[in-house]
């Protein structure tokens, strides 16, 4: 079945204009919605890429016949005209290999630089006086076909080239697509979706801590004095005979307070990039800020000194340390310790925070038979446990033989006061006359371990 060339432009017209609704459907939208529209967008790139093949290639017939059409019509008018058809051939013949040979001579010179090329293929270059050519200039001289594609054959002819040169050189210009001038630029870059992105850590700590909303930037919560000694906060009772007196007894408070800080960024992308690309810059904009946003919170929680950032749980005074048994290293027993550290009902809900190359030595521990201690779980997956507890591996710890290169922490106990969650905002009036999108991405928070007493931490042997 024939299709026009009309035809054609509409429907790769109307496959682009789906494109984009797409594109803008994946803004804020997750999950399998996503991976649904992310789909359906590939197909219809590549659906626009087939139309635009058919196009392109119906564009070039349309054109050769037009072109066979109008010389039929030429040699009709000029009816029985005799031409020195041979002479005229041979002479062509010799004028179009000359212009072409100096086309590739020239792009080879562009691509390759004269130092690959022969002394021969360097004179054919050389600038040559007369027939529009500079007089001593260096470098190559550009062949004529690239010439009348710039200036056009009027300036051609003006400067000294024949009607025949003209002709020969137009000939000469064979479109292929190894050459970009003529013809490699009409070809489109093989796009292909979605973007090359590697995965990121994921956050440990705050889908495990309490979030407590926030709206004022900062939380006042009082707090029992606990001790080890008297887990009650002060509150005692006596053993007293029948009808003795009771004894009065008191309990003490002191208020936790946890200030939100901001984490922000913010980036510009042209309005014609966002209409232009096909990837939903948008989209990817937020989710990567997201991820940055995320990222950031996780290190604080962990390790941040509390100046305008959440104060981290290894940051906090009064979690406990345990001394690791030999320096740089860490052992089963430090892991059994660090669980000990803790009261048995502080420890129920206990997580490991490890550092990856603490992980690593782990897996590499032996008994005395060369079998390695650190077992799979045939019942729920690869190393879901160490002593008896769930653990988290994570690159935001310390490195291996630094202070809290290990952890023991009932993270439920870390409160987070969330101000404003993350918030992705775009303005097209922030920088009006650069014709440009701003959008910002930022995060209040605020965090802080309120119970040290639920936490534990290995000591670098040294402390």
């Amino acid at each position: 079945m024939l299709i026009t060339v009309k035809e054609l432009r509409e429907a790769l017209e109307k496959c682009m204009g789906e494109m984009k609704e797409t594109s803008a459907k994946m803004a804020g939208v997750e999950g399998e919605a996503l991976e649904t529209l992310e789909k359906s967008h590939e197909e219809l790139y590549t659906k626009a890429k087939d139309l635009q093949e058919k196009l392109d290639s119906a564009i070039v017939t349309a054109e050769k016949e037009a072109e066979m059409q109008a010389s039929i019509t030429k040699a009709a008018a000029m009816g029985e005209t005799k031409m020195p058809e041979s002479h005229r051939v041979v002479e062509t013949e010799t004028a179009d290999k000359k212009h072409h040979k100096h086309g590739e001579l020239f792009m080879k010179f562009l691509g390759d630089g004269p130092k690959l090329m022969s002394g021969n293929e360097l004179k054919a270059l050389q600038p040559r006086t007369g027939n529009g050519f500079d007089e001593g200039a260096d470098g190559a001289c550009m062949p004529l076909s690239m010439k009348l594609a710039m200036m056009g054959t009027k300036w051609a002819l003006n400067v000294g080239y024949s009607k025949a040169d003209i002709a020969s050189a137009i000939k000469a210009s064979t479109m292929v697509s190894s050459s970009l001038t003529l013809g490699g630029y009409t070809i489109p870059d093989d796009f292909r979706l979605p973007v090359l992105d590697l995965p990121v850590e994921a956050p440990h700590i705050i889908d495990r801590a309490t979030v407590v909303p926030c709206p004022t930037g900062e939380i006042t919560m009082p707090k029992s004095n606990q001790t080890d000694d008297n887990e009650y906060g002060g509150m005692t009772g006596s053993w007293i005979s029948e009808a003795g007196e009771k004894p009065k007894t008191d309990t003490t408070f002191e208020q936790v307070k946890i200030a939100a800080h901001e984490y922000a960024m913010h980036t510009q992308i042209s309005h014609r990039l966002l209409s232009r690309s096909p990837i939903g810059m948008e989209r990817w904009i937020a989710t990567k800020g997201r991820q940055v946003c995320l990222d950031a919170l996780d290190t604080a929680f962990t390790n941040g000194d509390g100046n305008g950032k959440p104060l981290g749980i290894l940051q906090t005074s009064g979690i406990r340390e345990v001394t690791r048994a030999g320096a740089g290293a860490v052992s089963n027993a430090d892991l059994v310790k660090l669980k000990y550290a803790l009261r048995p009902q502080h420890r129920a809900r206990g997580v490991y925070l490890l550092e990856d190359g603490v992980l690593e030595a782990l897996e590499l521990l032996e008994d005395t038979q060369n079998r390695p201690l650190f077992k799979n779980s045939i019942a729920n997956g690869p190393y879901d446990m160490i002593a008896g507890y769930p653990y988290v591996s994570s690159t935001r710890m310390p490195t291996i033989g630094n202070d809290g290169d290990v952890a023991f922490v009932d993270l439920s106990e870390y409160y987070v006061a969330m101000e404003e969650d993350i918030v992705v905002k775009r303005s097209d009036d922030f920088a009006f006359t650069n014709n440009v999108a701003t959008i910002a991405i930022f995060v209040v928070v605020g965090g802080r371990l309120v119970q040290p007493r639920v936490a534990s931490f290995l000591g670098d042997g040294v402390s």
